[in-house]
C-alpha cells in the first residue's frame, strides 16, 4: 500500500509534457518545431526513473530535449533520428558553454570568407524559394562553414557523415537554418509545421547580402546570450552520442539502454520532411538527401504505400478495430488513401516498439508521451494502441498519466464537421521491458 501511495504521489507531480511556446531569445526559440517535450519534463523524468550512471536512449530524437537534458544531469545517452536536419540540430544542443565567446568572432570570419567564395547555384534546392543573390549568399555562408568546420575525416562518398558534425559546426548550420526560415515566413500556413514553395508567378524572395548576414550575427549573439544566461552544458558531452538512423527498420542499434524517454511521431499526418524542407535545402549542399525516399521512410508521412500487407493481429484490438473504422467510414477516400496511410503508421510503429525492445534491458522502462487524435469522428486511442503493441513486444504497461492538451485541429475549420472539441490527450505512459 505505501508503494501505491508513493507512486500515486510521483505522478500527481509529474510535469504536463506539453512544450510551451518558447521566449524571445531563448536557446529552443532558434528551432520552434511543433512536437517535442521541455527540458523540465525530461529532468523529472530522469531524476525519478533513470538509475545512477544510466545509459539513457531517445528512438525519435527529435530536437534532442532527452539527449540535452542527459548531458546536463551527466547521463549518458544516445539519440536517434532519420531526419538529418534534426540530427544537426540535436548535436548543435550540446555546445558547451565555454564556446560561447568564440561564436561571434567566428562567425565575422565565416561571413567574410564567403564574400570570397565562387559559388555555382545551378539546380541549388534553396532556389526554389530564393532568387539567385539571395540562394547564392545563404549558399556561400553554408560553404564558408563547411569549408572553416569541418574536417576532411567527416567526409564519405555521400557527403560527410552527420554523426560526427561537431556542435561547434551546428551551431552554424541551425543559425543559418533560422535565418531562411525567418526570410522565408511570408510563405508560411496557419500551420506552423508547412512552409510552401514559391507558386508559379509568384516572386522569389529577394534579401540582401548584408541583411542577410546581419541576420545571421544577430542569431549567433542570441545563441552566444543564451548558452551563458540559460541552462548550457558546462561539462564534456562526449558521453552523448547523437545517430542518424530508422528505428522502424533498424532491429538492434546495438544499445543496452536503462531507460528509453521519447516521443513516438504523432499520428496526425504531420509532414515531418516538409517541416524541414528548406532546412534539407541548405543540408543539400553538405549530405545526399533523397528527399522523396525520406519523406517516404518516416513515420507518419503524408506518403503511402501502393500496397499493404495483412493486419497483424499483434497490434492489437484497439488498433485493428480503428482500421476497421477508417476502411468503413463514409468520407472520401476512407477506404484507400486514409487506411493505407494508418496502415503503414501503425506497421512502422510496432517494428519500432520491437526495435525499442532489443535496446532496452531486461526489467528497464520505456517513458513515452504520445497523443491520442481522431480522424473525422472516429478516435484514435493512440496511447492504449502503442500499449498493446508493446505488450506484444515485450514491453508492459505499469503506469499512465493523461494530460488534456490544445491540438492543431483549432486551425482547420472543416474538423469542427466531425467533432466540436480542438484538444488531445497526451499521455505519459511507462512501459516495462520483460
Amino acid at each position: 500500500m505505501t508503494r501505491l501511495k508513493n507512486r500515486l504521489n510521483q505522478l500527481n507531480t509529474l510535469p504536463n509534457p506539453k512544450r510551451k511556446r518558447a521566449s524571445k531569445g531563448s536557446w529552443t526559440s532558434f528551432f520552434p518545431y511543433y512536437a517535442g517535450f521541455p527540458v523540465e519534463f525530461a529532468q523529472y523524468v530522469l531524476q525519478k526513473h533513470a538509475p545512477p550512471n544510466a545509459l539513457v536512449l531517445d528512438p525519435w530524437n527529435g530536437s534532442g530535449t532527452t539527449t540535452f537534458t542527459a548531458a546536463l544531469m551527466g547521463l549518458r545517452a544516445i539519440g536517434v533520428d532519420i531526419n538529418p536536419v534534426m540530427v544537426v540540430i540535436a548535436r548543435a544542443r550540446l555546445l558547451q558553454s565555454s564556446e560561447s565567446d568564440s561564436l561571434i568572432p567566428l562567425a565575422h570570419h565565416i561571413i567574410s570568407d564567403a564574400r570570397n567564395l565562387d559559388i555555382d547555384i545551378n539546380q541549388d534546392a534553396l532556389s526554389s524559394w530564393f532568387d539567385q543573390s539571395t540562394t547564392v549568399a545563404l549558399r556561400s555562408i553554408e560553404r564558408s562553414i563547411r569549408k572553416h568546420l569541418i574536417g576532411s575525416f567527416t567526409v564519405h562518398a555521400g557527403g560527410i557523415a552527420l554523426n560526427h558534425l561537431s556542435s561547434l559546426a551546428a551551431i552554424y548550420y541551425v543559425a543559418l537554418f533560422s535565418v531562411a526560415r525567418d526570410l522565408a515566413r511570408q510563405l508560411r500556413s496557419t500551420n506552423p509545421t508547412w512552409t510552401r514553395t514559391v507558386l508559379r508567378g509568384e516572386q522569389l524572395i529577394n534579401c540582401s547580402r548584408t541583411s542577410i548576414e546581419a541576420r545571421l550575427l544577430e542569431k549567433i549573439r542570441k545563441t552566444a546570450e543564451s548558452l551563458l544566461l540559460g541552462n548550457s552544458i558546462r561539462h564534456t558531452s562526449n558521453h552523448v552520442c547523437i545517430r542518424e538512423a530508422d528505428v522502424s527498420t533498424s532491429p538492434n542499434i546495438g544499445v543496452h539502454a536503462d531507460l528509453i524517454l521519447t516521443s513516438p511521431p504523432y499520428c496526425t499526418r504531420i509532414d515531418y520532411t516538409s517541416m524541414t524542407r528548406i532546412e534539407i535545402a541548405i543540408l543539400s549542399g553538405l549530405v545526399e538527401i533523397d528527399v522523396l525516399d525520406l519523406k517516404r521512410r518516416m513515420t507518419g508521412t503524408t506518403t503511402v504505400p501502393k500496397t499493404c500487407s495483412s493486419e497483424d493481429a499483434r497490434w492489437g484490438t484497439t488498433c485493428l478495430r480503428f482500421l476497421d473504422a477508417v476502411k468503413n467510414h463514409r468520407s472520401y477516400a476512407s477506404s484507400v488513401y486514409y487506411y493505407k496511410n494508418h496502415f503503414d503508421y501503425f506497421d512502422k510503429m510496432f517494428r519500432s516498439l520491437q526495435s525499442c525492445r532489443s535496446n532496452l534491458k531486461m526489467g528497464s522502462d520505456a517513458i513515452l508521451v504520445i497523443q491520442d487524435s481522431y480522424y473525422k469522428d472516429v478516435h484514435n486511442d493512440l496511447p492504449q494502441i502503442i500499449s498493446e503493441m508493446g505488450a506484444s513486444s515485450g514491453l508492459k504497461e505499469v503506469w499512465r498519466e493523461d494530460f488534456q492538451v490544445p491540438t492543431l485541429a483549432t486551425m482547420n475549420p472543416r474538423s469542427s464537421r466531425y467533432r466540436s472539441q480542438a484538444t488531445a490527450k497526451e499521455s505519459v505512459v511507462c512501459l516495462r521491458a520483460q
